[in-house]
């Protein structure tokens, strides 16, 4: 199994903003693919699909700012893996 709990704290707008990301993952026993395997894996392998059809901008950026958040999260979960989300702003 794997478990993920992220907290964003910071402003939006110049108001408070909360946001936080929760996401469970466990093996697939049809594919025989472990939850470590899975949530490593496929973000790999879908940013790797991003960079080929030229998604992100070219050049040395950190993954959170180079990667597009909504097509990635929409690609996990085609993938099976569905992270929730709960914002306040």
């Amino acid at each position: 199994m794997v478990a993920l709990h992220v907290k964003c704290v910071g402003r939006k707008d110049d108001w408070p903003a909360e946001a936080i990301l929760e996401m469970l993952d466990y093996h697939d026993d049809e594919t025989q693919f472990s939850a470590m395997e899975r949530t490593t894996g496929w973000s790999v392998s879908i940013v790797a699909i991003m960079m080929a059809q030229g998604e992100p901008p070219r050049g040395a950026k950190p993954l959170e700012t180079a990667v597009p958040g909504h097509p990635f999260v929409k690609e996990l979960e085609r993938r099976g893996i569905k992270p929730t989300k709960n914002t306040s702003w």
